[in-house]
């Protein structure tokens, strides 16, 4: 039994091996169709036909279903207008009428800062510092019968805003996150709220320790009560850990609103963690991981793995990595520690930890502690 266990993690292996060149065969061929989109596009004199081809091979690229183009119009020196130009549809046949929106407060396209006003003032809000980096995504769709003037016309928005944590008041990742209706008498609700993290719900106490020995690794050991240590070269996480060996059945893990991150590096804090991994239970393999760490803008580590879940243990193998900064790739020789163990009454997240270290310049490190959600 144990001889087609090891099998299967061969051939897990093999696979994820195969996946990936395919993923890296499919980047060049994008690079190559954008080269070939520009040539084009650089040939084409008249507006429109160049913006619908922008937003054709834009749709092409992305193999999405629809697709929109927005554009800023500069009316005078303090006049701006927003511009809602093209829009495709593959699956539905829509009406379109060309709309324009004030980038002003009488408008949600200007209205910024000042949309929050219609919050519920007893809500709880973290303090975050003035001038702190956000990053998040917008995005909605447009109903009715909606024209220039707005008449029987609304845009459904939903928004997801994430400070640093250095911004804040304390160490934890804030994101807010919610929809709003919008019509031609502007905001008529903001619906918003923040996760529990999951280092707060399944009771996860982390942060960096006195570590005596200077080495690559991630390890879990038995530590207090029903509680498991989950240690690298700088960070050790308390965990408890998932009685594995009764789950059945597979699932799929990836970074959500609940996650969080711990880290540093040679070039600083880490600034941003992405995972995932999928797993079946019924055999213990874990397959298509990914795991994605970007220490303090300037650097970014992307890592393959998979793996086996034997008698509860993760035990997690690096397929292939690189690191690379905005001036391109640094390295693909990574050497990468990666460990792990699920959490919850029904392994309702995963607490990995990595340790990686640039190969070709060992000066070159980060190593941290991180969760993601089924």
């Amino acid at each position: 039994m144990k001889l087609i266990e090891m099998a299967c993690y061969q051939w897990v292996l093999k696979s994820e091996k195969t996946d990936r060149a395919t993923r890296r065969d499919t980047s060049f061929r994008y690079l190559n169709k954008l080269a070939d989109i520009s040539i084009s596009l650089s040939a084409e004199d008249d507006l429109m036909t160049l913006l619908t081809k922008i937003l054709t091979e834009g749709q092409n690229i992305a193999c999405c279903d629809a697709a929109f183009l927005y554009l800023i119009n500069d009316i005078n020196d303090h006049e701006r207008e927003l511009v809602f130009k093209l829009t495709q549809n593959d699956s539905l046949d829509l009406p379109f009428e060309e709309m324009r929106f004030p980038m002003d407060e009488s408008s949600v396209a200007g209205a910024g800062p000042n949309l929050l006003e219609n919050l519920d003032p007893d809500a709880s809000f973290a303090t975050v510092a003035s001038g702190a980096d956000l990053s998040g995504n917008l995005g909605g769709y447009f109903t009715g019968s909606a024209t220039s003037t707005g008449s029987n016309g609304a845009v459904a928005l939903g928004f997801e805003l994430q400070v640093t944590s250095s911004a804040a008041a304390d160490s934890y990742q804030h994101v807010l996150y919610g929809t709003v209706a919008v019509n031609a008498n502007g905001a008529q609700q903001v619906a918003a709220s923040t996760p529990d993290a999951t280092i707060e719900t399944q009771n996860i106490s982390w942060g960096s320790w006195d570590n005596p020995i200077e080495d690559n690794w991630v390890v879990v050991n038995e530590g207090s009560g029903e509680q498991v240590e989950l240690q690298n070269s700088g960070y050790e996480a308390n965990v408890t850990p998932t009685p594995v060996a009764n789950l059945q059945g597979s699932a799929s893990y990836g970074t959500t609103l609940a996650s969080s991150f711990i880290g540093s590096g040679s070039a600083g804090n880490v600034t941003r963690v992405i995972a995932g991994l999928d797993v079946d239970f019924n055999n213990g393999l874990i397959s298509n991981g990914n795991l994605q760490v970007q220490v303090a803008g300037s650097q970014a580590w992307d890592i393959d793995f998979a793996g086996m879940v034997n008698n509860g243990i993760v035990d997690l193998n690096a397929l292939g990595g690189t690191l690379s900064d905005p001036g391109g790739l640094i390295s693909n020789s990574i050497e990468a520690n990666l460990g792990g163990v699920f959490t919850g009454i029904n392994a309702e997240a995963f607490v990995g930890g990595f340790d990686l270290i640039d190969q070709l310049n060992q000066f070159n490190h980060v190593n941290g502690i991180f969760t993601i959600e089924k």
